[in-house]
């Protein structure tokens, strides 16, 4: 028992105590009439510390099963101690059916009964079926390994020994399976997908594969009751190969290209020279439709894009391809399997000043290299009309132009980390409120409370007519993303890209390259109207059945219609093909001007994540030039490279 607090009572009494007005204690709440003592614990009194710890007053378990009346709260422990005692009993019975029915097995299918006693039961398992049977061998099989005592099972305990295989006058052992084929497909089939998954399944069980890929020939050897299981198996499996013929509209892949889709999507391609097609082979028709995306893909070039290298270095400067080693992150799935270098200055070894002015100057643009400029990127433009919903795009994306052993060259977006100070002190920028003066806020800042934009981006490349007709122009359908990453169906814009020109500044003395783009694109939708929701998509019979059928759920492209029929300005029906699928994380950020126009320019910057084809993310900054027809190219590229 703990001592009663005297002082702790005497100052309860004074609080409780009935006082008059001229009492320091006038206010207080009084002792009730029926005085009641409440007994306090150590803790609760304040005698003992909270980080001390009491002993707990635990129920005995005999008294708590008497107090309950229904055994069956107590049935789920029971059936799991049920399940563990039995557990060594199935093992040891599963052991048991293993047992040979001949005394003689021959040297495969011993190694194969050895490797699966090995492989599918534990040390403690062994010892116990082997004291079953002897009882008294037990204290000298407590260090034996696992092969030890699966060999002392087979030889001591069921008496078998294995013997030498005959063999045929081929030399083929008489264990042995062989299948012959006209073609590579079946076992190409068999390596290829689930990354040989299937034989390594096999692999398993004992038996071992020989493939002949000259001449088409799978051999399996085993024991006889494997090699009927392998027969029915591997006979099953060749049975679900579906295929597929596929027309060739363009030029012909690469046989690296074809490599790569075979290897990206598991299947098989065949050329078939008279018709001029691929046939294509799959274990599912799931993967053989994912094959003809990405061959779309990979062979269909926009004829609506031009681009044009031009290299801004003084001739004094000496360069040198440098490695670009962030492939596997940024690239694509086509360029992923190339090897990439980008064109950058050389410092000398003997230079001590690491802030030369060559490396840090900006680069000069000269009068003739701008017209030269403009003249690319105003090549097959279309006329600008209101009417006909038809825009133009100027902007400048920072990158690295890359090139290849086989001298193609690619420019892929990339944001330098000597870029990311400059951006933290930034202002956001706001369209509504583009006359007033902004407050800054870092970019950090935007991100955390969530001020970016989510879009997600669908790309599709037009499936080739069956007559010779001019190409269609590209389609991408953009969506908004709410902020519990929904998709905003009414938000959709699709939009034809009719001409995209672009010219890439390679500048070998600075950090990053330069990529100038001029879209023209055309809008097929006007904006969403509430209060006349049908008139919207009147026009547009494709679209809306693509909103109807696909299942939006971030992040699961195979819901989506992978073919869609857009009606074109011209009143032609085009099918399109879903090729690649892009989210987008924006942020818009002002640019720093000293002019009284501080609204010309815009700051994109991109967080952007592949999917569908691709995997990866990466990162994007663009400037955009809001009105191209009041800024001169000159002065904007000039804006840009002094940033």
């Amino acid at each position: 028992m703990w001592k009663f607090n005297k002082k702790l009572a005497r100052l309860t009494y004074r609080l409780y105590s009935s006082s008059g007005p001229s009492s320091p204690l006038h206010g207080k709440k009084k002792l009730p009439q029926n005085l009641k003592f409440v007994v306090l614990n150590p803790t609760q009194s304040g005698l003992v510390k909270n980080d001390q710890k009491q002993p707990r007053h635990r129920p005995s378990k005999k008294r708590s099963h008497k107090e309950t009346g229904d055994n069956n709260l107590d049935f789920g422990s029971k059936l799991l101690v049920f399940e563990k005692q039995n557990s060594l009993d199935s093992a040891l019975n599963s052991i048991r059916l293993k047992k040979p029915t001949s005394a003689s097995l021959p040297s495969l299918e011993y190694n194969a009964l050895l490797q699966s006693l090995t492989s599918s039961y534990n040390r403690y398992q062994l010892r116990e079926f082997i004291s079953t049977h002897q009882p008294d061998s037990s204290s000298h099989l407590t260090h034996w390994k696992k092969s030890k005592l699966s060999q002392y099972i087979i030889e001591k305990i069921w008496n078998c020994q294995p013997i030498s295989t005959p063999t045929t006058p081929t030399g083929i052992k008489s264990t042995s399976l062989t299948f012959q084929f006209d073609s590579p497909r079946e076992i190409f089939l068999l390596l290829i997908t689930q990354n040989g998954k299937i034989l390594t399944n096999f692999n398993k069980l004992g038996l071992t594969f020989i493939i002949s890929i000259q001449d088409n020939e799978l051999t399996v050897k085993g024991s006889p009751s494997l090699l009927k299981y392998a027969e029915i198996s591997l006979n099953k499996i060749w049975s679900n190969i579906t295929h597929e013929n596929v027309r060739m509209y363009s030029l012909m892949p690469s046989k690296d290209v074809i490599n790569l889709i075979q290897k990206e999507t598991h299947t098989f391609f065949e050329y078939l020279p008279d018709l001029q097609m691929y046939k294509i082979s799959a274990l599912s028709t799931k993967k053989i439709s994912m094959a003809k995306v990405f061959l779309l893909n990979a062979v269909a070039s926009n004829p609506n894009t031009t681009q044009h290298h031009h290299t801004i270095a003084s001739p004094a400067l000496k360069t040198e391809l440098y490695p670009f080693n962030n492939t596997l992150e940024n690239l694509d799935w086509l360029n992923k399997s190339q090897d990439w270098a980008r064109l950058q200055s050389v410092v000398p070894k003997n230079c001590t000043d690491l802030m030369t002015p060559t490396e840090n100057a900006t680069p000069e643009l000269t009068d003739a290299q701008v017209s030269q400029f403009e003249s690319s990127l105003s090549k097959n433009i279309p006329s600008l009309s209101p009417s006909d919903s038809i825009s133009q795009s100027l902007s400048i994306t920072l990158g690295h132009s890359l090139q290849s052993a086989s001298f193609s060259s690619i420019f892929q977006p990339l944001i330098h980390k000597s870029f990311i100070s400059k951006l933290l002190n930034l202002p956001m920028y706001k369209e509504s409120s583009s006359s007033a003066v902004p407050v800054p806020v870092p970019l950090d800042q935007h991100l955390i409370t969530n001020a970016h934009q989510s879009f997600i981006q669908l790309n599709f490349t037009p499936v080739p007519p069956t007559s010779g007709s001019s190409s269609s122009p590209f389609l991408q359908i953009w969506f908004e993303i709410d902020e519990f990453d929904n998709i905003v169906t009414t938000s959709m814009r699709p939009l034809l890209k009719l001409q995209e020109n672009s010219v890439i500044l390679r500048t070998p003395q600075c950090q990053t390259d330069y990529k100038i783009t001029s879209d023209y694109i055309q809008d097929l939708l006007p904006d969403f109207d509430q209060t006349n929701p049908d008139a919207w998509l009147s026009e547009q019979k494709g679209l809306q059945e693509f909103l109807l059928k696909s299942h939006w759920k971030l992040n699961k492209y195979q819901n989506l219609m992978k073919k869609i029929n857009i009606s074109l300005p011209d009143n032609l029906i085009q099918q399109y093909q879903l090729t690649d699928v892009l989210t987008h994380r924006v942020l818009n950020l002002r640019f720093p001007t000293n002019t009284a126009q501080d609204d010309k320019y815009i700051i994109q910057y991109s967080d952007i994540s592949r999917g569908f084809l691709n995997n990866g993310s990466y990162r994007q900054l663009d400037f955009i030039n809001v009105n191209p027809s009041e800024t001169s190219l000159k002065t904007f590229i000039n804006d840009v490279l002094s940033f």
